[in-house]
């Protein structure tokens, strides 16, 4: 209210500055694209990791598991408890 009564002139979405709105918008999704994309490979690699580890794929232990370092092997998919955690409150 207070900003409304402090700056009349300013209309949003008005063809002045439409286009500061619009690269505001653009580049806010650009950003939130980044760390959905990242828990996307978390939870794609969640799903993969029981198959994984009946085969005894080393490479996939080496390459992801800082992703699962800190759980038990029975509790891997709490990773992605704790991500959702972390990007709701991120957001």
């Amino acid at each position: 209210q207070w900003t409304v009564r402090t700056y009349e002139d300013v209309i949003c979405w008005s063809t002045e500055q439409d286009s500061d709105h619009l690269m505001m918008m653009v580049v806010s999704l650009v950003a939130l694209s980044i760390p959905l994309a990242v828990f996307t490979k978390v939870v794609l690699l969640v799903r993969r990791y029981r198959v994984a580890m009946r085969r005894g794929d080393v490479d996939f232990l080496r390459s992801y598991g800082f992703v699962f370092f800190r759980f038990r092997p029975q509790a891997h998919w709490y990773v992605v408890v704790v991500m959702s955690r972390s990007l709701f409150v991120g957001i």
